[in-house]
Order: structure tokens, then sequence, then C-alpha cells
């Protein structure tokens, strides 16, 4: 992987978090499908981490069949009234949709309009994909969901699996896998780095925060390892 110039990055998950700081560091320009919504179970499975980063894949793979359709979408209790947004969940696969519908209109009124901004978001995704040589997908697990590697891990094979499929629905593209775990038995900003092949990586850090501190860790660990893969990689993101 070193010296891999990539063309433009995107957020895989796990919620709008990831996107943000690929934009606060100008390595996202554009808005993709997976950039402001969660994927989110109640009670929280073990293997929820599992299912984060299956959906998305999923999606990608099945060319994001069923990923807004009406008929499976619902509203998550209770509304806010004083929030602005309705949190809609898809009911099939799990996806939450809570900067989308607007509170004081029902989901089929809104609908149109959140579908056809989602349309534009993945075919933009799609074409960039396709006019690109070397995309990095980047996935960030939160600190809130209090997970670690004892109770959510995901096998090495299975990331690889994915990757491997990605990259045989997109055969003329080179799709990189960036995972950025929370591991509450590291240290804060302790970082490892595991490289499964030459496609799929994995860092992990303590994201936890504490009231008090200047910075929330798991904000800080993504920037310091992104900045530091992107000046190891040399790499021209858009």
């Amino acid at each position: 992987m070193k010296g891999t110039h990539y063309d433009f990055a995107f957020s895989i998950g796990r919620s709008c978090h990831c996107s943000m700081i690929l934009r606060k560091m100008n390595l996202q320009t554009y808005l993709y499908p997976f950039d402001s919504i969660v994927t989110f179970e109640e009670p929280f499975p073990p293997d929820h981490y599992k299912h984060a980063v299956a959906e998305k894949v999923e999606m990608l793979l099945s060319d994001f069949k069923s990923f807004i359709d009406l008929e499976h979408l619902g509203i998550y209790e209770p509304v806010i009234d004083e929030y602005p947004w309705l949190n809609v969940y898809n009911k099939r696969n799990r996806f939450h949709f809570p900067h989308d519908f607007p509170n004081g209109k029902t989901i089929a009124a809104s609908y149109p309009m959140v579908k056809a901004k989602y349309d534009r978001r993945i075919q933009r995704l799609f074409s960039k994909i396709a006019e690109s040589h070397n995309v990095l997908a980047v996935y960030l697990q939160d600190s809130w969901d209090q997970f670690d590697l004892t109770t959510s891990y995901m096998p090495d094979e299975q990331l690889v699996y994915w990757n491997d499929s990605l990259n045989k629905k997109f055969p003329n593209t080179n799709i990189h896998f960036c995972f950025l775990e929370h591991s509450a038995e590291r240290k804060i900003y302790e970082i490892e780095k595991i490289q499964l092949n030459e496609k799929v990586m994995r860092f992990r850090s303590n994201h936890s925060f504490t009231r008090g501190r200047d910075e929330h860790p798991m904000i800080a660990s993504a920037e310091i390892i992104l900045l530091e893969l992107m000046k190891k990689e040399t790499a021209r993101l858009k």
C-alpha cells in the first residue's frame, strides 16, 4: 500500500462523525449516501459492529436495493417536539435517517424530496468509484457504543472477505478499507495499526470521552491516523 494515490475517500459509517472528520480534513469534498445516516439497534447486540459494516457493504453490492423504500420506513419513538427532524428508520436494514425528514410532516410527504437526494448521492458515489483507480472507504467506530474488542470483535477474515467482494463488484477500481476501531483497553491516543493485506487496515485506539477534556479522543485519534496515513501513502484525495 506504500505509495498509493487515492482518488477519493468516502465514509461507510458508523455514523455522520466519520464523514464530518473526512470533510473537516479536506479528505472528502462531496456528500455520499452513508454520510448522514446511522446503523442502530436497541438493545445493542454483541455483534452490532458486524451488522453496521455488513449492511453498508450489502448496499454497495446490491446497488442500494431497499436502501430507503417508503414501505419499510417508520418513526423511531418518541418524537421530540422541539427537534427539527423525525428520527426515521428503515425496518428492513436498521438504517436511521435522523437529519432528513422534517418534524411536523409525514414521512410520505417528505419522501419524494429525500429519496431524490439519496438517489443523487448514490449515483455520485458510483460515478466516482467508476472513474477512480484507488478508493479509500473509512469506518469509524463510535465510542459511545461502549463496545471494545472483547464484546464487538470483527474477525480479520470478515473484513478481507468484504473488501474482496467489493473489488469483484468494481473490477476496474482498487477499493481499500480503513477501519478506525474503539478499544477501551488502550491508553488515550495510543494507536495500534494492523495491516491485514495490501488493501485492508485496522487501527485501534481509545475513543472514550471524559468531560472536561478539550478534545474528543475519537476525533483526535481519527485525525492523527488519517494524517499519518495520507503522509505515508502520499495520497491525493478529492
